[in-house]
């Protein structure tokens, strides 16, 4: 299948103070585990009826797509996989680059029916491949292979343009197969244990990024009241607060003063909760339009805990990494700040969830500029240049042609 690659490299300059003097070093970190990621979590993910995901998700649990969802993008879950019915899909989106199509499961798979059992079904545009038993409904359509570790089930009316492999297939009589069906053990042994590695290095990579983001320390000025109650304008900095609500109806605009690489860094302490029908919005981008917004938002060396919660139709802003869950609310979007640049829902302990009709969009990022975060930090941090150096940072992608894998 095919597969877009983003690449994740930006040096992050961090001025360390040791004693009068002040020296500047370079931390040049990547978090090449989550460099293709729009969504990740180390336990489950759901999304909610007619929801969007744009982009890939990486699922420590079970991942549960809702009725008519989309993902444009490939799906992968160390345990169960559940794609909803009725006109859900994975696969492209032409318009925006996106290529991907294929869903991964370490357990079993099952993929919808047509609703009320009339066409048309869920799609999936590349390969279905799971450790467990896998199931399609009535009218469901794949258009690449069906791979089991298991007995491998196809519905009525529903379509495998590719092969149908299992330890057993078991065939709708009006179902169609494109190429064979083969009763063989179709899926490696290791795929479970394969796709638990990937989840340890992505919640690696998250912690990482978040120990590093915690080093920027905000100016006095910029410690934020716990709620935020009217509307708001911040200018590209580092900001923090030990937790942050706004009130619903309020928006928080974020002025780029004309910056082509403008940088907005909040650390939360605690509870990031965005109110319902809340609005962020970016304002006098430069012309490259490579703004980024990114939510640190959770516990520290002496606090555990921290998680973020946007509410029904806000209009969201940036990459969230969390210490526990992310919830998107009912109608919510959760996008990126630049035209240029990407985000993504990242969950290093726990889950992600969406409401009915959310949107998730990581954006297609058409620069790889680098940019540098230049951030105050007391002398002992100077101690742990060598160790930060190779910790994950992830900040804006890169897009590559997408190549044949």
């Amino acid at each position: 299948m095919l597969n877009k690659k983003f690449k994740l490299l930006v040096p992050i300059t961090l001025a360390l103070a040791t004693g009068s003097a002040e020296v500047n070093a370079a931390l040049y970190t990547s978090g090449m585990s989550l460099e293709n990621l729009t969504v990740f979590s180390n336990t489950y993910t759901t999304t909610g009826d007619a929801a969007q995901v744009y982009g890939n998700m990486l699922v420590g649990d079970v991942v549960t797509t809702g009725a008519n969802a989309d993902v444009f993008g490939d799906v992968e879950s160390v345990n169960a996989a559940n794609i909803g019915g009725g006109t859900s899909s994975v696969g492209p989106d032409v318009n925006k680059g996106l290529i991907g199509g294929d869903v991964t499961s370490g357990g079993v798979m099952t993929v919808g029916g047509a609703t009320g059992g009339v066409s048309p079904g869920p799609i999936i545009s590349g390969d279905l491949t799971s450790a467990g038993a896998s199931t399609i409904g009535a009218y469901a359509k794949v258009f690449g292979n069906m791979l089991s570790g298991g007995i491998a089930t196809t519905g009525a009316n529903s379509e495998v343009v590719g092969d149908v492999k299992g330890t057993a297939v078991v065939k709708s009589a009006s179902s169609t197969i494109g190429s064979s069906e083969v009763t063989t053990t179709a899926v490696s042994s290791t795929l479970t244990g394969d796709l638990d590695v990937k989840r340890q290095t992505a919640r690696n990579d998250v912690a990482a990024i978040r120990a590093t983001l915690d080093l920027l320390v905000a100016p006095a000025a910029n410690v934020l009241e716990a709620t935020m109650t009217v509307d708001t304008t911040l200018t590209a900095d580092i900001y923090t607060a030990p937790s942050l609500s706004t009130t619903a109806f309020t928006t928080l605009t974020l002025d780029a003063e004309g910056n082509d690489n403008a940088e907005f860094i909040f650390n939360i302490g605690d509870i990031l909760a965005i109110g319902a029908y809340h609005i962020i919005k970016v304002v006098n981008e430069g012309t490259l339009e490579n703004t980024r917004v990114i939510w640190n938002v959770g516990g520290s060396a002496t606090k555990d805990g921290g998680y973020a919660s946007i509410g029904a139709q806000a209009r969201f802003i940036g990459s969230v990494f969390a210490e526990d869950y992310v919830s998107v609310g009912a109608g919510a979007w959760a996008t990126s700040a630049g035209h240029n640049t990407c985000s993504g829902i990242y969950s290093e302990k726990s889950y992600v969830s969406t409401g009915a009709k959310a949107v998730i969009d990581g954006n297609v990022c058409k620069t790889g500029l680098e940019v540098d975060i230049v951030a105050q930090v007391s002398e002992p941090f100077g101690l742990l240049l060598s160790g930060l150096a190779a910790l994950g940072f992830v900040t804006r992608r890169k897009t590559r042609a997408a190549r044949a894998s």
